[in-house]
């Protein structure tokens, strides 16, 4: 809550008290804890609303390899929309706009689009998206990314690319 109100100094904080308690869960139990995937991403969210770019490009990676464990397509499109995020924040607007058309591509195909009420970081990417892009690029790239099979997008090598801005 505390990040969505633009506090991001508190939220950072009790994110990071969370995270480190979902770790100790995870640890104890063994197995992959979904609660990790979400507070990276929000993390993850935070540090690019503050413009610490690699640092949330870092995080969204990190939930990445968190998920691809448990296989989640949900999960997956939130790490894939956060690394969207990281990139249109750092100048790559056309990939970017390819990483949601795959993440709403990835939640349809489980019959899970994203309701509107959660919305509001994948909003505020598209905007940075087309505050940089023509309305066409836009709407051809997130269809390229829809169009193509999530684990195709996976390995795609663009998908890892550091630094995350354009150079």
């Amino acid at each position: 809550m505390a990040r969505r109100t633009g506090d991001l100094d508190a939220a950072r904080v009790h994110l990071q008290h969370w995270l480190e308690w979902d770790r100790r869960l995870e640890s104890a139990q063994g197995i992959p804890f979904y609660g990790v995937v979400l507070i990276l991403a929000e993390l993850g969210f935070n540090a690019e609303q503050r413009g610490e770019v690699e640092q949330a490009l870092a995080l969204h990676h990190e939930g990445l390899a968190a998920v691809r464990e448990t296989g989640d397509p949900r999960a997956i499109a939130l790490a894939l929309e956060g690394i969207a995020g990281a990139h249109a924040a750092g100048g790559r607007p056309e990939f970017a706009a390819r990483l949601l058309g795959a993440a709403a591509a990835a939640r349809k195909a489980v019959g899970q689009p994203l309701p509107d009420a959660e919305r509001g970081d994948v909003v505020r990417i598209e905007t940075l998206i087309r505050d940089a892009v023509s309305a066409a690029v836009f709407a051809e790239e997130f269809d390229r990314g829809a169009a193509r099979d999530l684990a195709d997008v996976l390995g795609d090598p663009m998908l890892a690319a550091w630094p995350a801005t354009a150079r």
